[in-house]
């Protein structure tokens, strides 16, 4: 039997631009010394730096201006949002009120002692939107009474992923793990929005063929068991 060396590629899709594989196409970081294609880079109105923090999967923190009356996260699968202060935002798919909230009991409470400002929480009905949100652009925004922007910012996701998939994913094993019958790889990847399995007959050679994993949204993980 000859053993064909492995490849484990993750098309992710961060904050501020989307990396991504077309369906069927192996990624070219797969292939060549280039890391990413770059298909949607943030616009110039688009905040560059992350102010905002999760303290869990539904409450942000952040200071924002005194002449704040209304503040939004904003959403887009495609990089797209204009957020500069003075004018009136855009470029995003979908908008989400935040109300103004106590702070949240966490079990860590140490951990973001760090974090001033204001506590704000998503609605109860829009939660159910969010795990899909976290996977494209995410800009937080204070507006004024006419509805311009006095500041914003980009949000740091990780008290938000932990405390939705923590638990699950902290039971798990990732990487390659090898058995009997063959090899299950798993990453742990919950902003991810492709990842694939890319195979090679020799160190050097192409890859000859893309395996998908499969997204588990209990865990925020990514598996696949090559045999």
């Amino acid at each position: 039997m000859t053993l064909r060396p492995l490849f484990l590629a993750a098309a992710l899709c961060a904050p501020a631009l989307a990396h991504a594989a077309a369906p069927g196409q192996v990624p070219q970081a797969a292939q060549a010394e280039a890391f990413a294609d770059l298909l949607h880079a943030a616009h110039a109105d688009a905040p560059s730096d992350a102010r905002a923090i999760w303290l869990n999967a539904r409450h942000l923190r952040w200071m924002v201006p005194p002449a704040t009356t209304r503040v939004r996260l904003l959403c887009s699968d495609r990089a797209g949002i204009q957020a500069a202060p003075g004018k009136v935002a855009s470029g995003f798919s979908q908008a989400l009120v935040l109300e103004v909230s106590p702070l949240p009991s966490l079990p860590e409470p140490a951990r973001f002692s760090h974090v001033t400002g204001n506590a704000w929480r998503i609605s109860a009905a829009d939660t159910l939107a969010l795990p899909s949100l976290w996977r494209g652009q995410l800009v937080l925004v204070a507006e004024d009474s006419g509805g311009k922007v006095l500041t914003a910012t980009g949000t740091q996701l990780a008290g938000a992923l932990d405390a939705q998939y923590g638990t699950g994913a902290s039971a798990l094993d990732y990487g390659a793990i090898p058995n009997a019958s063959g090899t299950l790889f798993r990453l742990w990847a919950p902003t991810a929005r492709a990842v694939s399995v890319c195979l090679y007959d020799s160190s050097s050679g192409p890859c000859f063929e893309q395996l998908p994993l499969q997204w588990d949204a209990a865990t925020g993980s990514w598996s696949l068991a090559v045999r």
